[in-house]
Formats: C-alpha cells, sequence, structure tokens
C-alpha cells in the first residue's frame, strides 16, 4: 500500500503540529540525554533560522518530540536571501552543490517554505550527529507525523497538550518543570 502524501497549504501561512517518534525499542529514550538534546535543539534552531516558519511551541520528550510550527505562505524570494539561506545551511560550501540554472534556484527557494524538508534535514541532520557518537547505525526516526491547526482553537488545545506532554508522562509535576520545552 502506497503512503498517501501530506497535505500542505502553500498559498497562505499555516500552523502544522509536528510529531517526531523514535524508530527503536520501547524501553529506549535517547532524546533525554543532556547531550543528544542538546545537539536536537542546536539543530532545531539552525534550520528554523534556514526556513521561513517560527517555532511556537515545543516540547522534547525521550522518545519523541512536538514542534508547533507556523509556515509563512510561498512567495518568490531574492537569489541573494537564498544564497544566504544556502550558506546557513550548508556550512561546507565546498561539498554544496549550488543550484545553476533559474529553475534549480526556484525549487531551492520553494523548498524552504516546505515542512516535509524541514524535518528531513532536521531527522537526517540528527542521524549523522548521534550515530557516530553512539557507535550505532540505522534510521533514529519514523516517518514524522504532522496536522494542519486551522483556527486559534485547535492552536490552544494543541499547546496546551504540548506543553502538558510531560505531566501526563509523570515526568513532573508541572509543565515549566520539564527543562525541554517551550513552557519552560
Amino acid at each position: 500500500m502506497a503512503r498517501q502524501p501530506r497535505f500542505l497549504i502553500e498559498d497562505q501561512d499555516t500552523v502544522y503540529h509536528l510529531i517526531g517518534r523514535i524508530a527503536g525499542p520501547l524501553d529506549w529514550f535517547p532524546l533525554q540525554d543532556p547531550q543528544v538534546a542538546q545537539i536536537f535543539f542546536e539543530l532545531l534552531f539552525k534550520y528554523l533560522s534556514v526556513y521561513f516558519c517560527d517555532l511556537i511551541d515545543y516540547v522534547v520528550m525521550g522518545t519523541h518530540f512536538h514542534l508547533i510550527v507556523r509556515f509563512q505562505k510561498f512567495r518568490e524570494v531574492s537569489r541573494r536571501e537564498l544564497r544566504r539561506r544556502a550558506r546557513m545551511l550548508h556550512c561546507d560550501e565546498k561539498k554544496f552543490l549550488w543550484p545553476r540554472s533559474k529553475n534549480q534556484w526556484k525549487r531551492f527557494g520553494k523548498r524552504l517554505f516546505s515542512v516535509s524538508w524541514l524535518m528531513a534535514d532536521l531527522q537526517r541532520e540528527m542521524v549523522r550527529s548521534h550515530n557516530p557518537l553512539f557507535n550505532r547505525r540505522g534510521p533514529l526516526f519514523q516517518r514524522f507525523e504532522s496536522v494542519v491547526l486551522e483556527d486559534l482553537q485547535a492552536l490552544l488545545d494543541c499547546m496546551l497538550y504540548v506543553d502538558l506532554n510531560p505531566v501526563r508522562a509523570h515526568m513532573v509535576e508541572r509543565p515549566e518543570e520539564w527543562p525541554y520545552s517551550g513552557y519552560a
């Protein structure tokens, strides 16, 4: 059975609830390791600065993470701005295959408005950073989930759900006590 394509909205600003789950044994909690959490946050904030989006809320648990992200609607961006963001995205410019044609630059620009590309970059770089540190091979994450939050009430409900995640998991008594959250 072929998987369904993601529901993406490109013609307006869109808020997504994104969930990334660890691919591994149920008793494995890699995201709770402070070193792994630090890597995750460094990569997350790097990619958030490259893509045309804003982080609204988040929580990182041992086996999964939740992000609430608002993506801007697609618009044409100057070549200068695309180059600036490409440099941020690809620190090793010698290995980066710069777009050569107008169409390649257009595709690259469109990518920077894509929730799927953001998550692909984040999860791929987490694997590249995590696996060598822990002498591990293979995928770190399952396919991510995304839900469009269509109105303010859906956003507020989702933020409450995200912020209370560590409380429901009996990790803390109050959401502000969990160090890996936007609420804290």
